[in-house]
């Protein structure tokens, strides 16, 4: 007689002398694709516009990552877009907005990836030839990203140093 052992991971049934039976399902198996809705912001296409519309709109056509992810972060949503205009409008010190975009470095490499944007050697991601003529593509489409167009030109041309007087800059660490 030899005892048995079940695997849940791999639903076979192992014996104490090692051989391996495998199991029956309990129900039969029935799978269809079913599709999964996904928001346009979650789409590459939307977000690599997005970044090149973003960098068009900085001075220089350059930005760091911080402003990258603060100003991909308020495209992604009307409501965050509204928290960054009350905040440009009306800066406040006391309180510093800054935000993440979580999809932003996968974004930058597939930016990088076909061309539409550079790193200077200060880190600084700069809008090459061809994500201008893209941004400027999107930007001559009616209709088009019309929000994202809309929330960017309120900021009109940002600058690093303007919009950190704008949202406020953090207190240096070790400072009283």
């Amino acid at each position: 007689m030899t005892s048995e052992l079940f695997s849940a991971s791999d639903s076979t049934l192992m014996s104490s002398d090692g051989r391996v039976r495998p199991t029956e399902p309990l129900t039969p198996v029935a799978s269809r694709q079913t599709a999964v809705p996904l928001e346009g912001r979650e789409r590459i296409a939307w977000r690599l516009a997005a970044l090149t519309l973003v960098l068009r709109s900085c001075r220089g056509r350059s930005a760091t990552l911080e402003q990258l992810h603060v100003l991909l972060w308020a495209l992604r949503d009307h409501r965050n877009a509204q928290v960054l205009q009350q905040r440009w409008e009306h800066p406040d010190n006391q309180n510093v907005l800054r935000a993440y975009d979580p999809r932003l470095d996968d974004t930058l490499s597939l930016a990088k990836a076909v061309g539409l944007v550079g790193q200077l050697g200060t880190g600084r991601i700069v809008l090459s030839e061809l994500g201008g003529r893209v941004a400027d593509r999107v930007r001559g489409e009616e209709g088009l990203m019309e929000d994202e167009r809309q929330t960017l030109a309120a900021l009109g041309s940002i600058s690093e140093a303007a919009m950190w007087r704008r949202l406020g800059t953090p207190e240096k660490r070790g400072a009283a």
